[in-house]
């Protein structure tokens, strides 16, 4: 395997070549600088492997191995070469186990399956050689899979013979993993505890935010009749209320403040202004009004409009009609 050379700012000391066997064992070899290049070697046939390569500094700083890219490779099946799989691969007392053989062979005239025994945790398997009269020359898979077991837990071994070659592979069947109980809890009378009375929270110093309850829809009003309009401010310490800008005569009070939880944190009190006025025939029309809620942390203004019309005269139900006064 060959790679770039590595670079850093305060050089680079050492380089790992490793290689993982998939899905197994990890290797790994330290190479000094300025190696490019690593052979691997005694690598089994038909078999996956990742290859990867990291460095690291003077200051003991490595390449992270997530994320680096591994490069894939995958063995060739050597000619005549068995192979022995299990599935799974760490099997347990209750687990069937799946045993493949496989291998390349020389010609078209491949082997196949005769039997197989268990006695104790000794697994025997004999292939017998094919019966074909003509065979074609090539190389040729096969393959064939027997299940055994479930078998007692334990080391085992298993032995694979074709005419005069033998193959021997190991694994392990283990017991599961033992489930303990949960314990059913017991239910037990206990007095009940007198609840103690919660003290009101305190609320929160905040600087006052006016709330109009009609947002910013105008207001309407009649000339000679007393217009009263409510608002409301948030804050802490409650806020008071005047007026920035309006008609002669209209004014504003706060006359209530109240404590409204806001959240478990806290509370902050809504004062409430009221905005009273009487319009004059002078005023018909839009009017601008402002006013401000202040306390020792600040203040805001709000400006909204009042709809002056005029007052009505007479009978305003309808058109009334009269009969003429005929003088002879």
């Amino acid at each position: 395997m060959n790679w770039a050379p590595a670079t850093d700012n305060v050089g680079v000391t050492n380089i790992t070549f490793g290689c993982k066997r998939w899905p197994q064992r990890n290797t790994s070899s330290r190479l000094a600088p300025p190696a490019l290049s690593f052979t691997v070697d005694a690598l089994e046939p038909g078999t996956g492997y990742r290859l990867w390569v990291a460095a690291f500094d003077a200051a003991g700083n490595e390449s992270a191995l997530s994320e680096l890219t591994p490069v894939h490779v995958t063995t060739l099946a050597a000619l005549g070469v068995i192979r022995i799989v299990f599935e799974p691969p760490a099997p347990t007392t209750g687990d069937a186990v799946s045993i493949t053989v496989s291998s390349i062979h020389r010609d078209s005239c491949i082997p196949h399956y005769d039997s197989h025994q268990v006695v104790g945790h000794e697994i025997g398997i004999l292939s017998a050689p094919s019966g074909e009269l003509f065979c074609t020359p090539a190389e040729i898979p096969w393959d064939y899979s027997i299940n055994v077991g479930p078998l007692a837990a334990g080391p085992y071994t298993v032995t694979h013979t074709l005419e005069q070659q033998q193959k021997r592979a190991y694994f392990e069947v283990s017991a599961p993993a033992a489930v303990t109980p949960t314990p059913t809890p017991t239910s037990e009378l206990k007095p009940t505890a007198t609840a103690e009375p919660t003290a009101p929270a305190t609320p929160v110093p905040a600087p006052p935010q006016i709330v109009d309850p009609q947002e910013q829809s105008p207001k309407e009003a009649t000339v000679g009749q007393l217009f009263q309009y409510t608002l409301q401010a948030d804050g802490f310490p409650p806020p008071t209320f005047t007026l920035v800008r309006g008609p002669d005569g209209m004014t504003v009070s706060s006359p209530s403040a109240r404590a409204a939880n806001r959240d478990a944190q806290g509370s902050v009190s809504t004062a409430t202004g009221l905005v009273e006025w009487t319009p004059t025939d002078a005023e018909v029309g839009a009017i601008t009004v402002t006013v401000r809620a202040s306390n020792n942390l600040g203040s805001n203004d709000y400006s909204f409009t009042i709809n002056v019309r005029a007052a009505r005269t007479g009978d305003q139900s309808g058109p009334q009609s009269y009969l003429p006064i005929v003088q002879k």
